[in-house]
């Protein structure tokens, strides 16, 4: 044999097998990213991963189908072409239709699953269909060039699957950690148009789609105001918005940041919404668990003191942050799977570089295991007051937390008179996994209670359960819970109760052999209609702010027929009405509200708000007294009150109201500010003055508050003490015309 013959018959046996494994890789890497890139509208669950791998499969099957029938009326080389071309273009579709497929309102009014499936299908089910007629068409062009069928097929076969092991892997531990989803799909588009030409070499239609996809990549990838609109309106960049602070895919998901209000992050995980931040206010606590966390914690240990705790799941860190300054010199330790929600805290959610947390990019399982094994070694491991266990992102459950066996190791690790406090996600109606938790915590401590979030039954809740080894009498510090926005709604859970939801469930003891935590919560994820109402109020309040309120409406509207008669859809209506000038429209859209509740804080507040803008001040006033016999110990209720009593001339009043909000809330700067006003125009300047310092500290960036005391200074002959204050107020005239004033009388000062 020849050389020459040597070499063509390397080719002939080496291109078709190269050429199967590139492309089967590409269905694997498809697949894969397919996961994260659904995950920003559906999240991941045991229906999004079903729904994935069905349908790729389907595709390819479909395509193996459809390839084999082309393969035999078609040459398979230029065929090999046309698909490649057609498979590259379907790929770059990938993010635009997976955008319009979960902004499809119409798709919101399915069921949850039934949504993930024709998302799914719609947005993969054509790219793994294309790449499917790659093998049959390989096949035919490879036994042309063979006598050997049966070694040819299996070369075929073996090379494919080779492919796709490799993609998987490749996708899973590096492409998608370094590139991101987009770039991985324009990747792959890429390689399938380098085959393309290799194939198709003398097809003017190949080069002519080469041209095509270096435009779109470059739109994707370019540099320039341009070439970033067009990469954003084709959805291979992400639009432009101001809100995003922050985000990045990494090898566990998607983590944004957006600063929706000035001083306010929130931070998403996939499709979530995890933690909510006030920069201004690290002490707020945005969410009702979180109180519930906050209330048990000072039930075990007295407020103030140092704690020994570790927090499962840091996310924003909003409330290991919280520990550590409401309880200075505590040990408090994070194990956070994902280092890039931890750069993500740092970064934007106002956690300090000095933080004192003790932080772990680990599972926290290895950290648990870690410390058990120390400590049976005869280590001296002091033991825990709390375990925070909030690792659940909504319906992805880390099934290995929550067995026996982890809690037995937790038992060892706390303090004989601390608690482990788990967070979860259920229906009380359905009950299974909050039974089957339940359940499995009893197994390992004396005493589990069960604390609601908002005491819903037929819809999905958040529910905290409490495990301690001895008695711990939660009633008092749960009924003292209230929030201005929340309003916390939630109780203890009697026993005989919870024995009810567990005795008609299907209550199970979950062990590493067997926790099917999936299966639990699929009649949940069946019933959820919370993500659908978000879907709605998100796009309702977005066309609110563009201006279209008839559009704006129209989701109100849809989302009153999922839950009818919601308070907070009401509000909403009411504030996008006030800011859009209907104010009649508002007051009954607020009237509609306190009338499915009562005790809406945030109706009340928003209905007596517009009261003052039309002039009505004594029904403001009514509604804020109101108010304040509902909620005695919310010192924002007091502050308004006061500046409503100011509009009828009733300083008094006034002033006793912004006294009692500074009592309930010492660091309440506005109030200080106001009760600083009202102590100079009584002549009182020592107390303006000291009130105003004390609405500077509690709030640096308070201008109004540092004019103010400069102002009062100034006038009590302290000019030199006003100068640092307006020196940084220095970019409003105002404060710019006091100094220059100062330094006329000064001019030796710099």
């Amino acid at each position: 044999m020849s050389r020459t013959e040597s070499r063509l018959r390397v080719a002939d046996w080496l291109v078709p097998n190269a050429t199967v494994f590139v492309a089967s890789g590409c269905v694997m890497i498809i697949e894969i990213v397919a996961g994260r890139v659904v995950s920003q509208h559906l999240g991941q669950s045991l229906y999004t991963w079903t729904s994935i791998i069905g349908i790729i499969l389907a595709g390819i099957s479909v395509g193996n189908y459809l390839g084999g029938r082309l393969a035999d009326r078609f040459d398979p080389r230029r065929t090999l072409a046309v698909m490649f071309v057609v498979g590259s273009a379907t790929c770059l579709t990938i993010p635009a239709v997976n955008v319009v497929m979960g902004h499809w309102s119409l798709l919101w009014q399915l069921s949850w699953p039934t949504r993930i499936v024709i998302h799914v299908a719609v947005t993969f089910l054509t790219p793994s269909m294309i790449l499917g007629t790659i093998s049959p068409l390989v096949a035919k062009m490879a036994l042309g060039r063979s006598r050997q069928v049966g070694r040819t097929i299996g070369d075929v076969y073996a090379w494919g699957a080779a492919g796709s092991i490799a993609g998987t892997f490749l996708a899973g531990f590096y492409l998608i950690s370094w590139l991101g989803n987009t770039a991985v799909i324009c990747v792959v588009a890429g390689i399938l148009v380098l085959l393309s030409v290799f194939y198709g070499f003398r097809m003017k239609g190949v080069y002519l789609w080469l041209v095509i996809y270096l435009m779109v990549f470059a739109a994707a990838f370019g540099p320039g105001a341009a070439l970033g609109s067009i990469g954003s309106a084709i959805r291979l960049r992400e639009p432009a918005d101001p809100e995003i602070r922050y985000l990045k895919e990494s090898n566990y998901g998607r983590v944004m940041v957006r600063e929706p209000e000035p001083g306010v992050r929130l931070m998403y995980l996939d499709k979530l919404l995890h933690t909510k931040v006030n920069l201004k206010d690290p002490l707020d606590l945005r969410y009702g668990y979180l109180d519930i966390y906050a209330a048990v914690t000072d039930t075990i240990l007295p407020a103030g003191e140092p704690i020994r705790a570790m927090v499962m799941g840091g996310g924003g860190f909003a409330y290991p942050h919280y520990l550590e300054l409401v309880r200075p010199g505590s040990h408090v330790e994070v194990c956070e799977i994902d280092p890039e929600v931890t750069k993500a805290a740092f970064a934007t959610m106002g956690l300090p570089r000095d933080t004192a947390l003790k932080i772990f990019d680990m599972d926290v399982r290895h950290r648990i295991q870690d410390l058990v094994t120390r400590k049976r070694a005869g280590e001296d491991v002091p033991g825990f007051h709390v375990i925070y266990g909030d690792s659940i992102n909504d319906y992805s459950v880390p099934y290995h937390l929550t067995t026996r066996e982890f809690n037995d190791a937790l038992y060892e690790l706390l303090d004989p008179d601390g608690a482990y406090i788990l967070t979860l996600i259920d229906i009380a109606e359905e009950g299974n996994f909050l039974s089957s938790i339940v359940r499995t915590c009893r197994a390992t401590f004396p005493r589990v209670q069960v604390v609601t979030s908002s005491n819903a039954r037929d819809r999905r809740d958040t529910f905290v359960v409490i495990c301690t080894r001895n008695p711990l009498d939660l009633q008092p510090a749960i009924s003292s819970l209230g929030d201005e926005d929340r309003r916390f709604r939630g109780a203890v859970i009697p026993d005989a109760t919870m024995q009810r939801i567990m005795d008609r469930s299907r209550a199970l003891v979950l062990t590493d052999n067997f926790a099917p935590v999936e299966n639990l919560l699929a009649g949940v994820v069946r019933k959820d209609t919370e993500f659908v109402l978000v879907n709605y109020m998100q796009a309702a309040v977005k066309h609110a702010k563009k201006g279209n309120l008839p559009r704006a409406m129209k989701f109100f509207n849809r989302a009153l027929r999922i839950n009818p008669g919601d308070p907070d859809i009401y509000l909403n209506m009411g504030v996008a009405h006030t800011k859009l000038g209907s104010l009649s429209d508002a007051y009954q859209a607020y009237e509609a509200a306190l009338h499915s509740d009562p005790m809406h804080f945030g109706a009340r507040r928003e209905i007596a708000m517009l009261l003052i803008q039309i002039n009505q001040v004594c029904k403001a006033i009514e509604h804020w007294e109101v108010l304040k016999k509902q909620y005695p110990e919310n010192a924002s209720v007091y502050y308004d009150l006061g500046h409503a009593y100011v509009r009828k001339d009733l300083m008094q009043e006034a002033m006793s109201n912004w006294r009692e909000a500074v009592r309930l809330n010492p660091r309440h700067a506005a109030a200080h500010n106001s009760l600083g006003t009202g102590s100079s125009r009584s002549g009182n300047s020592e107390a303006a003055i000291r009130h105003y310092q004390l609405a500077t500290k509690h709030d640096p960036g308070n201008a109004s508050a540092r004019f103010n005391l400069a102002q009062e200074l100034i006038d009590a002959g302290r000019e030199d003490e006003s100068i640092p204050h307006l020196k940084l107020l220095e970019a409003t005239p105002a404060a710019s015309n006091l100094l220059q004033e100062i330094r006329k009388q000064q001019p030796n000062e710099p």
